[in-house]
């Protein structure tokens, strides 16, 4: 995470693409939460959709992501 921190800020003019979510479902059971949602990946005219889903634990009051799974949606016509 060093070398993140050290290379600044990216310029505007320097990002390619921009990513957003839609369908954000967050299920809590305890101290353990199910997040699932599309990710959007937007660059130029090209539009990519991803499905996500996360699983996290509360572990000493914060949570910890303990499993992570993302597909790339197929096109739909």
């Amino acid at each position: 995470m060093q070398s993140v921190k050290s290379s600044g800020m990216i310029a505007p003019d320097n990002i390619e693409t921009v990513y957003s979510s839609e369908d954000v479902s967050i299920m809590q059971y305890s101290d353990t939460a199910v997040v699932a949602f599309v990710l959007v990946g937007r660059s130029g005219a090209k539009t990519q959709r991803y499905l996500n889903s996360g699983t996290f634990v509360k572990r000493n009051g914060q949570w910890q992501a303990v499993n992570w799974q993302a597909t790339i949606k197929a096109a739909t016509k």
